[in-house]
């Protein structure tokens, strides 16, 4: 089955850590018999030079000794593979495989969440809007592409409390949108009659190596521009996500006092439609976090759409694949033996190899660009945090709790993880560990996390 930190927090956590330490300094300093010697005359005191180079790296040998006995674990069966690479200028540390194209499972979102970030920005945001459609009874909700769009404001904690911005609502946009209508200059009509467009989007809403399954059995809901609550009602997807929006805007509409006509339907807003009202979304920042954080599927094929309308003008399932290599060439990650079929890594027509994961957690890690820090600021903190929040328990990898940071990938004897990781030295290093005839998935990952807890504290030099 599938596998189904914020800007800012550096300067915060930084200034936690001076509280820290000057408050070690001063309860030391309070107690006289610990008080240090008073300084008497003597040569003036010099420094050691600071070290420019960073920590030792660990040593291709070093690596090799210790990770191939890892790799080798029955759970992972034949063949895994992992690349290993010092962010700090790119270089391959240790590769066994790497080159050998692979199908990532969800860690194809950190493809994703690099190309969007990069196409949007990290700062820029998405709009669902209402306009007046082509008789002044009629308005249009147009959908934007926003996959965390929710009917009313959610008193969820995860999505009113994990990030900074709150979400845009179906509640908020009618109360705007009734407004509008009631000043309106002329006599307000006596019922509105609600329509949808999704025009912004193209080609079919499911990829087309995808089983139908994947819908039926709520793994994913159809790709849309417009949906409310991800496509779903409760856990349920709904057949028709933009239908069901437009049924719930119509529903806070009426709330709102207007009188509205019972049935929505598709239509494309007119050309340079006068504009009602319009909610917008989080910054792409925290979109992409929230989606890599807990491997929304669909939020993340929304996210490759949007990139590839911005990159290539093509919003679509294939927009976003080209959209998503055309990115990672800018980068100057290369990607020989990248093929790309959706943007959520669902279907096992994707291939990546695991050199290209890590060289771009690496670009990500060194900030290749200004955009793309979401990319790593949303994968998962092992043992503690979204899809990697009950992982890293086991005595063989629980010395990678808190450590790691990474993004898991699971389909079935299927497993990856891609992230970064400090060692014992405190060197940086990124990789990417690809397992693809793996057994039960609970094993394979526990074997997976031993060779990413491995990193964490061998040193290996």
């Amino acid at each position: 089955m599938p596998d189904l930190g914020r800007r800012g927090g550096g300067i915060l956590a930084l200034a936690g850590c001076l509280v820290v330490v000057l408050g070690v300094a001063s309860n030391a300093f309070g107690a006289e018999s610990d008080a240090p010697a008073l300084p008497q005359n003597g040569p003036t005191p010099v420094l050691a030079p600071v070290s420019l180079s960073g920590p030792p790296k660990p040593t291709p040998a070093g690596l090799a000794k210790v990770l191939l006995p890892a790799l080798s674990a029955r759970a992972l069966g034949p063949n895994a593979t992992i690349s290993v690479v010092d962010p700090e200028n790119g270089t391959t540390l240790f590769d066994r495989g790497g080159s050998t194209s692979l199908p990532p499972a969800s860690t194809a979102k950190l493809l994703t969440a690099a190309a969007t970030s990069t196409a949007l920005g990290a700062d820029s945001q998405i709009a669902t809007r209402v306009v007046q459609g082509s008789a002044p009874d009629q308005v249009v909700l147009v959908g934007g592409g926003d996959p965390l769009l929710e009917v009313a404001p959610s008193s969820n904690a995860a999505s009113a409390t994990d990030f900074a911005k709150p979400r845009a609502s179906l509640k908020e946009l009618a109360v705007s949108t009734a407004k509008s209508l009631k000043s309106a200059a002329g006599e307000m009509p006596a019922t509105i009659h609600v329509s949808y467009d999704t025009s912004l989007f193209t080609g079919p809403q499911t990829a087309p190596s995808w089983p139908s399954s994947y819908v039926t059995a709520n793994i994913v809901a159809p790709i849309t521009p417009l949906m409310v609550n991800g496509g779903r009602i409760g856990l349920s997807v709904v057949s028709n996500p933009a239908a069901y929006a437009a049924k719930q805007f119509a529903a806070q509409l009426a709330a709102q006092g207007i009188t509205v006509a019972p049935t929505q339907s598709a239509q494309a807003a007119p050309p340079n439609a006068a504009q009602l009202a319009q909610v917008v979304s989080p910054p792409i920042s925290e979109v992409v976090m929230q989606t890599l954080t807990y491997s929304d599927n669909t939020a993340a094929e929304v996210l490759a759409h949007l990139a590839g309308r911005a990159v290539v003008g093509n919003a679509s399932f294939s927009g976003g694949a080209d959209a998503t290599i055309k990115v990672l060439n800018q980068l100057g990650i290369s990607t020989s033996g990248v093929t790309l079929v959706d943007g959520s890594g669902l279907s096992r027509d994707d291939a990546v190899p695991a050199s290209v994961l890590a060289q771009l957690m690496s670009t990500v890690a060194r900030q290749g660009n200004a955009q793309i820090w979401a990319a790593q600021s949303g994968t998962p903190i092992a043992g503690l945090t979204g899809t990697l929040a009950v992982q890293f328990a086991e005595p063989s990898n629980r010395a990678g709790r808190g450590v790691v940071r990474a993004k898991t990938g699971t389909l079935s004897g299927l497993t990856t993880l891609a992230g970064t990781v400090a060692d014992t030295d405190g060197a940086l290093l990124a990789f990417a560990i690809m397992a693809p005839h793996a057994g039960p998935n609970t094993a394979a990952e526990a074997a997976r996390n031993r060779v990413a807890s491995l990193l964490a504290t061998c040193g290996c030099r």
